[in-house]
């Protein structure tokens, strides 16, 4: 699964298939992003920004799920 060469690693959603996530996946909880996600490389951020960015999506991503539901935000 894990390549060195992207042109021949597997798609995101062929990774999800995989029957070690089966356990711990929930399809109903996940959502697609509308754009691509932004990273390091295309935003220019340094390894404090993309932190930053990382905990704070994942902060709204556990507030979204107590309050009972997943805003797509992208």
């Amino acid at each position: 699964m894990l390549v060195f060469n992207p042109d021949k690693r597997v798609t995101v959603d062929e990774a999800l298939q995989h029957p070690h996530l089966a356990k711990i996946r929930d399809p109903r909880l996940e959502i697609s992003m509308a754009t691509p996600l932004r990273d390091g490389i295309t935003t220019g951020w340094g390894i404090a920004e993309l932190k930053s960015a990382l905990y704070s999506e994942v902060c709204d991503v556990i507030e979204a799920g107590r309050e009972g539901g997943r805003e797509d935000r992208h």
